[in-house]
């Protein structure tokens, strides 16, 4: 097994380990009032199969994640910006199995981190009005000052789309009695938090991607940290915080979580031998009819198909994995997961019946998930991923 088979892998047994109905019960158990477990438990999934994850090397610290996610009242879906599972390469304490003691050493490992949202939704859980950010820039109409009376600034956006580099970011908050409160978080203190974190992440992740959202939560951070706090808030600040310092990740198994999260997994070694308890059986792909097997479909005419090749469906029954689509159906490679993907998608967006769906927004994919062409894969996808940012499965 090669190394992005090993990665590749971890994430398999991660899912599975999600869905063991035991995990499933530990985090209805956490997860506040109102919160379906079901959705939550289908937006891990997809979010642990995606493409950030697998370069991820521990099963334990992407369960763990998970968990505390759940605990907090998280979404992990990224297009909510209230939490993410990201890869860092860190120090991470282990028990060496040679004999027994604990190690550190550095491993890509998933780290739980609130985003911005995330921290907003808990400060309001807190007890708090509001607590919004500003993004500041050189070119915007800015002026900010303190007197007697405590913080004031003034702001008018630049309405050009090059509003120049980042100064600062403003944070105002409402608290409980009425009181508003102002705080800035200027570029210097910004830049210094960006630079800890690409050492982190290998320049990868979010600052690299989302940038002045990255911003926008430091200031929210450290402006939640001078007023007052609930469990959930803090614990979310110092989460953060210790992701930002490279503290060795905490392996530390919840009592919530004893016996579901083995505390002894690891990969042990290069060629992807992994030792863990108890043993998880491992979906095994079955080979489908090469390229060359597979009919062609021809708009207008009969399927031509070449002597010998296979025209019955061709199906796997490997719990964890979703049917190989019905030969014939579908013109070009599939990618592995892909309709594990959709069908986590369709979860999300709260769409009960997919084949009913299809037929109804596309009338020419009959068939279910597995009969979608490969020419509209994408398009399903971003047409799912768009019903999600909206919030409304009849978009």
């Amino acid at each position: 097994m090669n190394q992005q088979q090993k990665k590749k892998a971890t994430a398999l047994v991660a899912v599975e380990r999600l869905r063991n109905p035991q995990m499933i019960l530990a985090l209805k158990g956490v997860l506040p009032a109102g919160l379906s477990v079901e959705r939550f438990v289908a937006i891990a999934a997809a979010e642990i199969k995606s493409q950030a994850l697998s370069k991820v090397e521990d099963v334990n610290s992407i369960l763990l994640g998970v968990f505390h996610s759940a605990k907090l009242g998280l979404s992990l879906n990224p297009h909510m910006g209230e939490a993410y599972l990201i890869p860092f390469s860190c120090k991470v304490q282990k028990q060496d199995p040679a004999n027994g003691q604990i190690v550190t050493k550095k491993e890509i490992t998933a780290q739980f981190i609130p985003g911005y949202k995330g921290l907003i939704r808990l400060a309001r859980n807190a007890g708090m009005r509001d607590i919004q950010p500003v993004v500041v820039h050189e070119r915007d109409s800015f002026d900010y000052h303190e007197d007697e009376t405590g913080f004031h600034f003034t702001l008018k956006v630049c309405p050009e789309m090059n509003r120049g580099k980042v100064i600062c970011v403003i944070t105002r908050a409402t608290l409980e009695d009425g009181t508003i409160s102002v705080k800035p978080t200027w570029i210097d203190k910004l830049e210094k938090v960006k630079a800890a974190a690409l050492i982190k992440t290998r320049n990868t992740g979010p600052w690299t991607t989302h940038p002045e959202e990255m911003m926008a939560k430091t200031g929210i951070r450290g402006h939640c940290k001078t007023l007052p706090q609930s469990d959930a808030l803090a614990t979310a600040i110092r989460a953060d915080e210790m992701v930002e310092e490279g503290a060795p990740a905490d392996n530390t198994i919840p009592s919530e979580l004893d016996g579901i999260i083995d505390a002894d997994y690891q990969i042990v070694n290069d060629t992807g031998d992994m030792s863990k308890k108890p043993e998880v059986s491992m979906p095994v792909q079955k080979q489908g009819p090469s390229e060359a097997q597979k009919p062609k479909a021809v708009r207008g005419r009969p399927k031509q198909t070449k002597p010998g090749a296979a025209t019955e469906p061709q199906r796997t029954q490997n719990e964890g994995q979703s049917a190989i689509a019905l030969a014939g159906t579908v013109d070009g490679p599939r990618p592995d997961g892909w309709s594990d993907e959709l069908r986590d998608l369709f979860s999300m967006a709260g769409i009960d019946d997919p084949a009913g769906w299809l037929f109804a927004e596309y009338s020419t994919v009959e068939g279910g998930i597995e009969a979608i062409p490969a020419n509209l894969r994408d398009v399903v996808k971003r047409h799912l991923e768009s019903i999600l940012e909206d919030g409304s499965a009849g978009a």
